[in-house]
């Protein structure tokens, strides 16, 4: 499946949209449903890839690496990131499962909804 974002489809893997499909009990929605939910998510995600790359550059870079997601510049990015991250590659791996485990996690929370708490006595 892909999404409605081209740039999402090279971040997130068929397995990793399968895997989301499948925690938001998706399995049965259309395709456009699940496409529109994945891109969503794909924007959180990004986002939070974009702030840990920025959270490791030195600071002389930060702004070059503004500038590009500014300019929206992917392939530029590709080559600018791996000068200041070693293993780019797996680091954003690691964002990306890291942010989809708490994006579970927060769905699994809310699915289960609040704690009852006992009543409280009223003096």
């Amino acid at each position: 499946m892909s999404t409605t974002d081209p740039v999402m489809d090279n971040v997130m893997s068929d397995t990793l949209v399968q895997e989301l499909i499948r925690v938001f009990g998706l399995e049965g929605s259309s395709p456009e449903t699940q496409a529109e939910l994945i891109a969503g998510l794909g924007d959180v995600v990004l986002e939070r890839v974009g702030r840990e790359i920025l959270n490791k550059l030195p600071e002389e870079a930060k702004g070059k690496f503004v500038e590009l997601i500014g300019a929206d510049d992917l392939p530029a990015m590709y080559v600018f990131v791996p000068q200041y991250i070693p293993d780019s590659d797996a680091f954003i791996t690691s964002v990306i499962t890291q942010e989809v485990q708490e994006i579970r996690a927060a769905y699994a929370s809310a699915l289960a909804g609040p704690a009852l708490e006992a009543p409280q006595q009223v003096s």
